[in-house]
């Protein structure tokens, strides 16, 4: 298990402690509840059974006491691993003790264990193991519940010999046959619980792996696709996908001269600060970065998953670049460095939409014409001196008129290298 995943996992081991914190304190004021506000009052003052206050005061002040320690320990900086075994212990030790207790003061008989309402409070306290979902844990505290079970009845007064006068005893309720079936029974509902927690801790282990899956995907992919990557089978991804999408690429002007008098740490925060500019817009305008060569960038819009708007919120990322490299300018004036000049080239068409590549590497990516060409546009840039060129398809995908006015001016249409068919493109003053 990698580190990102036991990273996980004890983030639930803590949230799940502080789950039990809340009900071992319930349990606590429960028992006080139970025992100073509703049997206590109804007792005789001769009745033996009020010699138990100070130990249901402790039982109950101990859970409590438990449950607000373990709010303080259950923290990322505090927390150990053996903690939960010890705080289970002691859970188990607090009822072991009580139920030890109230057999020996009311004189009781072993075999009438059973009618004591503590009895009932070692199903609470392995359904409060069951909330850590640690199937080994969950074995132990079984184990342990059984023992003292058996251990109580050994040490108890000798069973009574003669019939108690009600129904229940006259017909054996109390026998050793039943109290074992009902000890069996204890048995069963623990080994359930132990079942319960084993698909837990799987489905848990399942689910911490796929979220270290999504989060190592993130790293070196966008959202978008690192989910759709951790839920599509590679069959599937391979085979991908053909539909119409906006293409963006961006280049620095000049990169090669710039670059050359920085020294390579320098290069290195700003090629990073470049890259965190276009990639904000481009996420802000609901694209995706396909891929960074050095100074060029690869935008797609509609692609994976389409959208009413993808060739607008393309064109609109493109302006919105050159309004964010322009800030950037200015701080970069003020430090005595030379501006950052980009050429953005734009097209609307259909794409391959998929992974290429085996199963050693993928690569999530859209191929085809359109890319060709929204490369070459951006190449463009630099002939025509303006720093946006795109394609007649995607203005009008977007719903724009190319005019003088709205400041699209006509590109000469043999300008685009290594393509046969006409093109009709436009830049933006």
């Amino acid at each position: 298990m990698n580190a990102d995943a036991k990273n996980l996992l004890r983030e639930a081991e803590i949230g799940a402690e502080r789950s039990v914190a809340y009900v071992r304190c319930a349990i606590g004021i429960s028992i006080f509840i139970f025992f100073f506000v509703i049997f206590a009052p109804t007792l005789d003052p001769e009745n033996p059974a009020l010699d138990l206050i100070p130990y249901f005061a402790a039982v109950s002040i101990g859970y409590v006491g438990i449950g607000v320690s373990t709010f303080v320990l259950a923290r990322p900086d505090r927390f150990r691993s053996w903690m939960t075994w010890l705080l289970t212990t002691i859970d188990l030790c607090f009822w072991w003790g009580l139920l030890t207790v109230i057999v020996h003061i009311i004189e009781l008989p072993g075999n009438h264990i059973i009618a004591l309402p503590p009895t009932l409070i070692a199903f609470i306290v392995l359904a409060l193991v069951a909330l850590r979902n640690n199937p080994w844990l969950q074995a132990y505290a079984l184990a342990f519940v059984i023992v003292a079970f058996v251990t109580v009845f050994l040490l108890a007064p000798d069973p009574i010999s003669e019939p108690i006068e009600n129904v229940g005893a006259q017909i054996g309720f109390f026998e050793l046959p039943l109290n074992i079936v009902r000890l069996s029974m204890v048995g069963l509902t623990g080994l359930i619980l132990v079942y319960l927690a084993i698909r837990t801790r799987r489905l848990l282990n399942r689910a911490i792996h796929e979220t270290v899956r999504r989060t190592n995907l993130s790293r070196y992919l966008p959202p978008q696709l690192a989910g759709r990557l951790a839920q599509t089978e590679e069959d599937r991804l391979l085979s991908g996908s053909s539909q119409e999408a906006a293409v963006l690429f961006v280049d620095i002007r000049g990169f090669t001269t710039l670059a050359e008098g920085m020294e390579p740490e320098s290069l290195g925060r700003f090629l990073t600060k470049y890259r965190k500019i276009v990639s904000a817009q481009v996420h802000e305008h609901n694209g995706i970065v396909d891929k960074f060569v050095g100074d060029s960038v690869m935008a797609v819009f509609g692609a994976p998953d389409t959208g009413g708007k993808d060739a607008a919120n393309a064109l609109e990322c493109a302006t919105g670049i050159l309004h964010s490299i322009g800030q950037w300018n200015i701080e970069r004036r003020k430090a005595k460095y030379d501006d950052v000049m980009v050429g953005v080239g734009a097209h609307w068409g259909k794409v391959f939409c998929g992974a290429i590549g085996d199963s050693a590497r993928l690569e999530f990516t859209v191929l085809g014409d359109t890319v060709n060409v929204a490369a070459r546009l951006e190449q463009l840039t630099k002939d025509v001196g303006l720093p946006i060129v795109a394609s007649q398809a995607i203005l009008t995908k977007a719903g724009l008129q190319p005019t003088p006015e709205s400041g699209w001016v006509s590109v000469s249409e043999s300008r685009i290298r290594g393509r046969k068919g006409h093109l009709p493109i436009f830049a933006r003053r």
